[in-house]
């Protein structure tokens, strides 16, 4: 495996100078709130809602809460928080985010398949909420580069090689599998295979299909956008740590730093990024 490889260089990586990301948006405007979901509005409404923004907003609202826990806490003071933040947060409404999307046109269905793929989260450690057990799906709603930089290094037997080591701040949203928590109507396998794979390596594509005659999509200049609409659910707010390597063409190692935001995905949404139209709308169970 290349991890190995790479930690196990028999000389100190000659680095070239980290390229840092450029200007984040800022999450310290106070006076942020959050667009919600409303079925009259139109797509380019939900623009406000960057994720870095939503999910600060989120903190604040957790944090407002009195009765913090500390490693003095007992488990009465513990429930009392939980039962405190669960009761503050009942009122948030469901959020909506514009995510990124696929489309490739089916030529045999004369429909494009407008996809918003999904990983497991990968932290092992990972227990709150219980990714596994959850099936959780990671739906990233922004990636940030922190630091990039490339070493060269040596393995045991001598072999050299030029390796990319990247740093990622990532926001995503958790959610649970099953017709309750997710449209399980849109739900696609990735793997394309009736083998059930390990959590680790499941992935989905929320699909939907736009019927659309081959010459219209000839002519289709505006690409499709995607929403995802979430309600929150506790824990809300977690943290994950994922570590990915690749070992062919150009070796390289990402670690991302990750925020989650747990909660059901009541609805994905597909539209035209020019006019707005809403082409589709797939909704989970119990709305």
């Amino acid at each position: 495996m290349f991890v190995g490889m790479a930690l196990g260089a028999a000389n100190a990586p000659a680095q070239t100078p980290a390229k840092k990301s450029g200007p984040a948006a800022k999450a310290g405007d106070r006076s942020f709130a959050p667009v919600h979901w409303d079925p009259a509005l139109p797509p380019t409404a939900y623009a406000r809602n960057d994720p870095k923004q939503v999910f600060a907003w989120v903190k604040r609202k957790i944090d407002a809460v009195p009765g913090k826990i500390d490693e003095f806490s007992s488990s009465a003071d513990r429930e009392a928080n939980a039962a405190a933040v669960a009761a503050a947060m009942s009122a948030v409404a469901p959020i909506a985010f514009l995510t990124k999307c696929e489309a490739e046109y089916d030529a045999e269905r004369q429909a494009f398949m407008v996809k918003q793929k999904t990983t497991a989260f990968r932290d092992s450690l990972l227990k709150q909420p219980d990714a596994k057990a959850l099936t959780l799906r990671k739906l990233v709603l922004r990636s940030d580069i922190i630091e990039s930089s490339k070493s060269a290094t040596q393995n045991a037997y001598g072999a050299r090689s030029m390796v990319t080591y990247t740093q990622l701040s990532e926001l995503a949203l958790g959610v649970p599998a099953g017709a309750m928590y997710e449209p399980a109507g849109a739900v696609v396998r990735g793997n394309y295979t009736a083998t059930v794979m390990p959590y680790a390596y499941e992935f989905i594509h929320y699909t939907t299909a736009v019927s659309m005659p081959a010459a219209e999509a000839r002519a289709k200049k505006s690409p499709f956008g995607c929403i995802a609409v979430a309600s929150l659910e506790a824990p809300y707010l977690f943290s994950y740590e994922e570590r990915e390597s690749t070992t062919h063409i150009a070796p390289s190692l990402d670690v991302i730093y990750g925020t989650g935001l747990l909660g059901r995905l009541d609805r994905v949404q597909v539209y035209d990024k020019a006019s707005g139209k809403i082409y589709a709308t797939h909704e989970r169970d119990g709305l």
